[in-house]
């Protein structure tokens, strides 16, 4: 995901990258460029949810600044 959000901003490009109806588990925070925007078929039908190593890397940073 994070690939195609690039390609456009390496080539100094504005795009759309496309994510039909479905869900998509993402193990790292997602990166957004001026000009690239992240469409998918609507709420509801195309999911980014959270990958169990995400919630895991994320809590622990939580609790290392406490």
């Amino acid at each position: 995901m994070q690939n195609a959000l690039k390609y456009f901003y390496d080539r100094g490009m504005e795009g759309t990258v496309y994510f039909p109806k479905g869900t998509y588990l993402v193990d790292e925070s997602i990166r957004l460029y001026a000009g690239v925007s992240l469409n998918g078929d609507g709420m509801g039908k195309t999911i980014f949810r959270q990958s169990f190593a995400l919630l895991t890397q994320t809590t622990t940073k939580l609790l290392v600044t406490r």
